[in-house]
This record gives structure tokens, C-alpha cells and sequence, in this order.
């Protein structure tokens, strides 16, 4: 009886090894980039809850950041956040008047719209973030969610709210929206050509940081800013900066004089955004900040401060971070204990320091 098969002999005659691997490739391969696209998508899903939950959280907290400055957020958020669904989400009362769909996001407040933004930021962490943004010829901040961790994560194991990139996108759109603030209403300190510090070179602290008495001095005076903050009474605080102002005042003196305005020109720009940006997410997301003054004293006796800057890549971002906790922290303390018109002094032109020191 002769042997017979399902399968035509020519097949089975052409069957090799490297047929059947290449086969199981090619199908590895498929099943590679499937799961690629569903990861990649599930991300989109996430990043695009992430940011329609930060435009939530920025309308909620309206009427309270409303609150932190004289003049700040007065018409609202106009603000876009991204990316969502290939574009934008722009928070503005009246998406029609730029030119967006008359109708807001599916399921989304009033004043929430999805649009395209016209930006020169460049895309990465060093870009996070366009002042001069364009919707409908409307100039707005824009904040991108990819990115915005980037200047947190040494944070990330310290303070539990930046594990929230929902939270980390709300603190620098507050914190950014109040730069086009300043540039609206805060007029130059004396002898400055420019409300901030951007005209002032960073250039010259690399070498006078490599002196170890300058980063000695520096940790000294942060830490009497947290011992500051730590007083319970105005009049105990008080003491206690006014030890930290002879502090400053004794190191300045054995330091060329463009440093002192080099420091107050970026405490008044970037210390004042850097406490707005905490104050404001704790009343947009209290559940993730709940008292901004104590992240300020976490940052004052933050490690890598005292480490050599390495962390932060460089001296030159030592001295910036520097400034930016140190006016945070004058800024907790005008909260507390300034004198009634203190807003109004540092708008005119006024170092914070000296509205603290000289109320």
C-alpha cells in the first residue's frame, strides 16, 4: 500500500529551517510593533488625562489665584496646555474669540478648548515652556507636559508632589503666567535696564563659586532663611533675618558689587515665580501641596546645595537654583509678616529684601 500525505510532495520538498525562522521573525516582529502601538497609545490616553486634569484643577482654583497677587490671573487662565490628542488644550474664557471651535472640549468645562499653538520653543526638557505663545493672535503661555518634570527630578524622591506630572504642568503654568505678569507691571530696579535679570551674565560666579567660603556662605545664609521660616511669631522671624541680611551683607562685601544686583534682580524675577508657582498649586491641587512654605524650607536644605552643584549641572545653575529658593523664601516670609503695601513696593521696584528687612 503505497504511503500517502495530506501535503503535496513539492512542499514539503521546498521546506527549510531558515524558511520557518524567518517566518517566526517576521511574526515577531509584528507582534513587537503592535505591542509598541498600544504602549505608545496607552501613553497618549494618560498624558491626555493628565492634561485635561490640570486644566480642570487651573479653572477650579480661579477665584483663589485671583488672590495671590494684586492683578495676577485677573481675567482668568489663558493659558494652553499640551499635548493632548495631537494638539492642545487651551484654558481661556472665550475660545470663539480665538478663533477656536465655538463649542468646548467633549464633556469639558466652558473654557476649555482644543486648538493648535503657534510656538518657537524648541521640543525636550530645556523647552518646556513658550511666555509668547500664540492662539488666534493671542499671546498666552504654553506648557508642554513632556518636560516639565525634567527640572524636578532630583526633587522626585524628596517631595511627593512632583511624582504628579498633572501637579508639576499646574506649578509651572502659574509660575510662568506670573513672568508675563511682571512683564506687564513690575518696573526695573534701580540701575537695571530691564525689570529682570536677564541682562545680567551668569559668567562670572563660576570662579567665585569655586571658593569654598563662597558656598559656605551661601549654605549659612539658606539656613537661617529655614530658621526663619521655622518661627512661629513675625517679631522671632524678624530677628532671625535680619542676622541673615548681616550674613549676605558681610560675604557681598568681599565680592565685586554686579553681584548684589545680580542676586536681587533674579530673586525679584525667579524667586517671586518660584513661590506663586508653589502657592498656587497648593490651592489648584491641595491634595498634592498642602503647605507651600514647608516645600520652601525643604528646598533651603535641599542636599545637592551643599553638595557642589553637580546635580544641577554646574555652578552656574547652583547660583540660579540658589536664587530662586532664596526668593521663594523672602516671598514666604512677606506672606507672613510683610507690610501691608509690600506688593505694591516690590512692583515699583523694590529688592525683597529690602522690603523684608525695612518694612
Amino acid at each position: 500500500m503505497a504511503f500517502s500525505t495530506p501535503y503535496p510532495m513539492n512542499a514539503l520538498s521546498n521546506f527549510s529551517p531558515q524558511g520557518a525562522t524567518l517566518k517566526r521573525v517576521r511574526m515577531s516582529v509584528a507582534l513587537l510593533a503592535t505591542l509598541v502601538v498600544t504602549l505608545i497609545s496607552r501613553a497618549a490616553a494618560a498624558q491626555d488625562e493628565v492634561v485635561m486634569r490640570a486644566a480642570e484643577q487651573l479653572l477650579r482654583a480661579d477665584t483663589s489665584l485671583r488672590r495671590i497677587w494684586p492683578g495676577f490671573w485677573s481675567t482668568g487662565p489663558v493659558v494652553a496646555l499640551g499635548p493632548f490628542k495631537g494638539g492642545t488644550l487651551v484654558v481661556h474664557g472665550d475660545g470663539k474669540a480665538l478663533g477656536l471651535a465655538s463649542s468646548p472640549w467633549q464633556g469639558s468645562s466652558p473654557s476649555v478648548f482644543r486648538g493648535r499653538v503657534s510656538t518657537n520653543a524648541t521640543p525636550g526638557p530645556s523647552a518646556a515652556f513658550d511666555l509668547f505663545a500664540e492662539v488666534g493672535g493671542r499671546a498666552m503661555v504654553s506648557v508642554q507636559a513632556f518636560g516639565t518634570l525634567a527640572p524636578f527630578r532630583d526633587h522626585s524622591e524628596l517631595v511627593p508632589w512632583t511624582h504628579d506630572s498633572g501637579a508639576t504642568l499646574v506649578a509651572t503654568a502659574i509660575h510662568e503666567s506670573f513672568h508675563l505678569h511682571q512683564w506687564s507691571h513690575f518696573e526695573p530696579l534701580p540701575g537695571q535696564p530691564f525689570w529682570s535679570a536677564n541682562t545680567q551674565p551668569t559668567q562670572p560666579y563660576r570662579s567665585w563659586l569655586d571658593s569654598s567660603w563662597v558656598r559656605d556662605a551661601l549654605s549659612a545664609e539658606r539656613a537661617s532663611l529655614k530658621t526663619a521660616l521655622d518661627q512661629s511669631s513675625c517679631n522671632s522671624l524678624m530677628d532671625i533675618v535680619k542676622q541673615y541680611d548681616e550674613q549676605r551683607e558681610d560675604r557681598l562685601r568681599r565680592m565685586p558689587p554686579p553681584f548684589k544686583q545680580y542676586e536681587d534682580a533674579h530673586e525679584r524675577a525667579e524667586g517671586i515665580a518660584n513661590w506663586i508657582g508653589y502657592i498656587g498649586l497648593q490651592y489648584a491641587a491641595p491634595n498634592m501641596l498642602r503647605d507651600a512654605e514647608a516645600v520652601v524650607a525643604h528646598d533651603l536644605h535641599y542636599p545637592y546645595l551643599d553638595s557642589g552643584g553637580t546635580a544641577y549641572r554646574g555652578w552656574d545653575a547652583y547660583a540660579l537654583y540658589h536664587l530662586y529658593v532664596v526668593g521663594a523664601a523672602k516671598l514666604a516670609m512677606l506672606y507672613r509678616c510683610g507690610p501691608k503695601d509690600w506688593t505694591t513696593r516690590i512692583e515699583k521696584g523694590e529688592d525683597l529684601e529690602h522690603v523684608l528687612v525695612r518694612r
